[in-house]
């Protein structure tokens, strides 16, 4: 759960420095975000909606949109860190790609031990062809194949 706090506020902060990487989370944190209650995985959740339905906000747009909600605190959080950091356009973009990835890998993780622990008898069909995969997946990956 650390690690994906971790990632989640980096993704965050990487959504605020480019709020058009939205496509690239959509999707990603929300069942993980409902689960968590973690601040930046809904802050990124509602940033992504936001986005998505209205492209093309700047930051600064943004923080006006979520002031005085339950978001504005880890966005700001996240504005000022980019700030502090003044990385550039190429550093974020490395992070954020990154930082996506390892979340992915985190998330695929997680589903596997949750598949793990349902008793074998309890599986349905789709969950035990989502384990094989998932399984499959991570097993190419540490072999370094695609």
């Amino acid at each position: 759960r650390g690690l994906e706090a971790k990632l989640e506020r980096r993704l965050l902060r990487g959504l605020v420095a480019q709020p058009d990487r939205a496509a690239a989370l959509a999707g990603l944190l929300n069942t993980s975000a409902q689960e968590s209650g973690s601040p930046a995985a809904r802050a990124i959740t509602a940033l992504t909606q936001q986005v998505l339905e209205q492209p093309g906000m700047s930051a600064s747009f943004l923080m006006d949109v979520f002031q005085g909600s339950e978001h504005e605190k880890p966005i700001a959080e996240a504005y000022a860190e980019l700030l502090e950091l003044r990385m550039d356009d190429a550093q974020l973009e490395a992070d954020f790609q990154a930082d996506l990835a390892a979340m992915r890998s985190a998330l695929k993780t997680a589903r596997i031990e949750l598949l793990k622990s349902i008793a074998s008898e309890a599986m349905s069909v789709e969950e035990k062809t989502e384990l094989i995969r998932l399984i499959s997946e991570q097993a190419q990956r540490r072999d370094g194949t695609p």
